[in-house]
């Protein structure tokens, strides 16, 4: 037996279903019909798998999936179980506050979250793990914050994982075929 994929593609009024032999560039490019280096002219939103990257003009990330990679983490130590759960609840209070942007944005409201965002993905914990993690998220800035500039884009892409649940269950179940 031979493993496949499943691609989803969805926007607010449709989901659709690709089952493919390969999980990469070309084969996404493929299912959005597009050829060698060509582009969708609208914005994409991603886990920021690799195989999403350079297919849109611009390209979102979901917040969902980037705290999830705090979730993950698992500290030994009292300390650095304290010092991610104070981070989390940044983050939290932060993803509320692009909640209300995206309600009523305004100019001040962007530069205050811009200015926020390289506050709390600036710091340094001192739990290296958190450190590392933190850093790897400032690196993403653009892609996090894209919905500065375009309000009307999700900050997650939780109804497509929504979408996809049934497959998801059906593939632990299996044990990944």
């Amino acid at each position: 037996s031979v493993n496949h994929y499943v691609q989803v593609i969805c926007n607010n009024l449709f989901s659709s279903f690709f089952i493919t032999r390969k999980k990469n560039k070309d084969t996404i490019r493929e299912i959005l019909g597009l050829s060698e280096g060509e582009t969708i002219n609208k914005i994409m939103m991603s886990d920021d798998a690799k195989q999403f990257m350079f297919l849109a003009v611009l390209h979102a990330l979901c917040w969902i999936h980037e705290i999830r990679h705090y979730r993950k983490m698992n500290p030994f130590l009292e300390y650095n179980q304290a010092k991610l759960k104070e981070f989390l609840q940044m983050i939290y209070d932060f993803y509320e506050q692009l909640k209300e942007y995206k309600k009523h944005p305004t100019q001040r409201q962007k530069k205050f979250l811009e200015k926020r965002f390289d506050e709390i993905f600036s710091m340094e914990t001192g739990y290296k793990q958190l450190d590392n993690r933190i850093a790897l998220t400032r690196k993403k800035r653009e892609k996090l914050l894209l919905v500065l500039k375009y309000p009307q884009i999700p900050l997650h892409n939780n109804p497509a994982e929504i979408a996809l649940r049934e497959l998801v269950i059906k593939k632990k179940i299996s044990y990944g075929t």
